[in-house]
This record gives C-alpha cells, sequence and structure tokens, in this order.
C-alpha cells in the first residue's frame, strides 16, 4: 500500500472541507441562539387587576419593570384611567422572557364637595414570571393580596 492510496482525492477532501465548515457554522449559530435567545424582546400581554374605584375621578397607573438582580427597569407604562375606571387593564409590552419586579403606582384624584381635589396614592411590587403568555398583576388593596 501506498501513501498515496490512504489520502482521499482532492475534490473529495475540499468537499469534506466545506462540509466540515458548514457543520462548525451551523453549531456556532445554534450555540449563539441558545445564549441570545433569552435576551431577544418579545410581545407581552400584561393585564393588572385592579381595587375596586373610590370616588369618581381619574386614576393613573404606573408600572416599571426591571429584571430580578438588575438596578435600571427595562420598559415602563404610564395610564390615565378615566372614570369608571376598569378593574382590568390590558397593556402589550416589548420585554424579553424571565423574571421581573414590578412597581406599581395607582394615584387616583376625586372631588369632595366644595374642597379641593383630593389625591391617593397606592404603591405596590409585585414579581412576575414573562413567558410571552397573558400576566395577570394583581394590584389589590393592602390586607387583599
Amino acid at each position: 500500500m501506498t501513501d498515496h492510496a490512504l489520502t482521499a482525492p482532492e475534490p473529495e477532501r475540499r468537499r469534506n472541507r466545506r462540509l466540515g465548515a458548514w457543520l462548525v457554522l451551523g453549531v456556532g449559530i445554534a450555540l449563539a441562539a441558545t445564549q441570545l435567545g433569552p435576551a431577544v424582546p418579545r410581545d407581552q400581554t400584561i393585564v393588572f387587576r385592579l381595587p375596586p374605584a373610590e370616588g369618581r375621578g381619574t386614576t393613573r397607573l404606573d408600572a416599571s419593570f426591571t429584571k430580578v438582580g438588575e438596578r435600571e427597569s427595562h420598559a415602563g407604562v404610564s395610564l390615565t384611567l378615566e372614570a369608571p375606571r376598569p378593574a382590568r387593564v390590558r397593556h402589550r409590552l416589548r420585554l424579553p422572557n424571565g423574571d421581573y419586579i414590578v412597581a406599581l403606582q395607582l394615584t387616583s384624584g376625586a372631588t369632595t364637595g366644595p374642597s379641593a381635589p383630593e389625591k391617593t396614592e397606592t404603591s405596590r411590587a409585585r414579581r412576575v414570571t414573562l413567558s410571552g403568555d397573558e400576566t395577570l398583576i394583581v394590584f389589590e388593596a393592602e390586607g387583599s393580596d
């Protein structure tokens, strides 16, 4: 047996190299997708369940979404709700899947007779997991969580 008989012909070696390169590229793309996939923003439907409305004024709902373990919020929403305020408010955000701390603030303005408008503010924090499905965030009065 000669050395020439042990080596593949040149066209076959080139084809094998090309196949190897495509295989390495495919594995690299798959690894990158598994690492970057969770960080890709997705449409998230958020449903806020609010406590019963008190008064007839407008209500403002503010919410900020901070990924667990991070300091800066990733997104926020401010909604003005006219009377009569709905019990549930649906909103869409674009955020990556994951665990978030949601800081909620509900500000209600009510006119009580001839006096100046009265404002009430209530704050809550909730931990939620966003997964691309509809997520319910309950904003209840103290003691009814």
